[in-house]
């Protein structure tokens, strides 16, 4: 489900001054116009100009309500879509800000003209997303009113709302025009509630779900042995040993010696060959002092591990004392010795955490002892302070890991630690953190696999829910379908005119 709480601007919004000049300037220029028409052709001619200036925002009205496609049994109109929309492209924008920056990608990009991939800009893909987010929630409504589920998500809206308020007076808009910068120029607060409120009421359903799917132990177990290779920690001896590539043409060299753009001798196979062969020979009498600390590698997962050993130390036939030596790309050989193989069985921790990005953690510390020093106050300052979404500031099964360099990290693995401990810390990365501890957590690899086989899960569920609401779309307004379905033009495709 979109993030709700997203705060991107799309573009600039007027002042409140800006707004209430510019009105100033709309009446007098009105009754002007209004004064010159009632000398020149009278009364009826008023009533007709009347009636067309009243038709415009009759007009905005009908568009934003006007069905724009139809999903399942549901009638879509441009404000809905518009709404989705919004929320999927400031959502991508937020995720994606620092990699799409190296593309000259922002906020204020013109989607329609940058390319995604090769059949779609930014705005058919922005589309695609809205629309798989919008066939997605139709499903769930069907289930939701199937089953007569209900959710109270008033406090939430209202909660949204306040916060809505907050940063239009930050930006010194009103909030219709923050509404409409947020979601499209037909929202409107009124016709937006309903579209926020169901969305809530799948949020909640989704945590419902999201809990009756949680897999079993049994079932944990069965999927961690499917997937071993992803969890699982190795330790073994490694060095390089590299070949020793001629700077100059020697007796092995190519009749014409090559030489690159940059005037480097590019030496000829049958000297790489040779050097190869010195290289390995060298390798296989490195071999025997292998075993030495600095080659050591204690609980690499298979993310750190070379590629090119890869394979070789995550082979379930893998047992300790074995050892090779394996060619690499580079003109080099990896000398490895397998060690041992287990599970990530690193803890993890559950615990509260407040986070802003000042250094204020002294006075947050001063108002939680000042409110009682307990679970309840904790939970108060954290919603006053904290910039986190998760409620209450509560995260299960931290990864420690996350927190490399920082003493928070630490503080949490220490065997000391107990339920109800409360820390502040100012890091180098500029955040404070002031944390609750509540418990130790699941071992990494349970953690890791529990939520990645609920992911597969839910996934599986969710695309089910979505596949089963089927588009019309009579108008053509849904254009990424139509160009995802044009070929990709490929080099074969391509032809010269070798005469030209």
């Amino acid at each position: 489900m979109s993030n709700e709480k997203e705060t991107q601007k799309s573009g600039r919004v007027a002042t409140k001054y800006e707004l209430k000049k510019q009105k100033k300037a709309e009446a007098k220029a009105k009754e002007a116009r209004a004064l010159a028409i009632w000398k020149t052709v009278g009364i009826l001619f008023i009533i007709a100009v009347i009636a067309l200036i009243a038709y415009f925002p009759i007009r905005n009205v009908y568009n934003a309500k006007k069905t724009v496609f139809t999903v399942g049994k549901y009638n879509i109109s441009q404000v809905e879509y518009d709404y989705y929309y919004n929320a999927v492209k400031d959502n991508y924008l937020t995720n994606y800000a620092s990699l799409l920056s190296y593309m000259g990608v922002s906020a204020n990009s013109d989607f329609s003209t940058v390319k995604y991939s090769d059949n779609l800009t930014f705005a058919d893909y922005f589309q695609k997303l809205a629309v798989q987010q919008i066939q997605q929630n139709c499903g769930l409504k069907d289930l939701i009113a199937a089953e007569g589920y209900t959710a109270d998500v008033q406090q939430t809206y209202d909660e949204i709302m306040e916060s809505f308020k907050t940063e239009a007076t930050q930006a010194g808009v009103s909030l219709k025009d923050y509404i409409k910068a947020k979601f499209g120029s037909y929202a409107t607060v009124k016709n937006t509630k309903p579209i926020m409120l169901d969305a809530y009421t799948i949020g909640q359903y989704l945590i419902k779900v999201n809990e009756e799917k949680t897999p079993s132990d049994e079932e944990l177990e069965a999927y961690y042995q499917e997937n071993k290779d992803t969890y699982d920690l190795v330790s073994y001896y490694m060095t390089t040993v590299t070949a020793d590539l001629p700077e100059e043409p020697t007796e092995l060299a190519d009749a014409e010696p090559v030489y690159n753009e940059e005037g480097v001798y590019q030496p000829s196979q049958a000297e790489v060959d040779a050097a190869m062969a010195e290289a390995k020979a060298n390798a296989e009498f490195i071999m025997t002092t292998l075993v030495n600390d600095e080659n050591l590698h204690e609980n690499d997962n298979i993310d750190t591990v070379a590629y090119t050993v890869k394979s070789w130390l995550f082979d379930s036939a893998r047992k300790a004392g074995d050892e090779d030596i394996i060619e690499s790309s580079a003109n080099s050989y990896y000398l490895v010795r397998f060690v041992s193989r287990k599970r990530n069985d690193e803890k993890t921790v559950n615990a509260r955490i407040i986070f802003t990005a000042e250094d204020n953690g002294a006075a947050i510390m001063a108002e939680y002892e000042a409110g009682g020093a307990n679970l309840e106050s904790f939970i108060a300052v954290h919603d006053k302070y904290s910039n986190g979404t998760e409620e209450g500031g509560y995260y299960e099964n931290i990864e420690l890991t996350n927190f490399e360099e920082l003493d928070l990290k630490e503080w949490l693995e220490s065997s000391d630690r107990k339920e109800g401990d409360v820390a502040s810390f100012y890091e180098p990365d500029g955040y404070t953190y002031v944390v609750y501890f509540e418990s130790v957590g699941d071992e990494l690899w349970l953690a890791r696999s529990r939520s990645d086989k609920l992911n597969e899960i839910m996934s599986d569920y969710l695309t089910s829910v979505q596949d089963g609401q089927t588009i019309s779309d009579p108008d053509g307004f849904i254009v990424y379908i139509a160009a995802e379905a044009v070929p990709a033009i490929t080099n074969d495709d391509i032809s010269v005119n070798s005469a030209e």
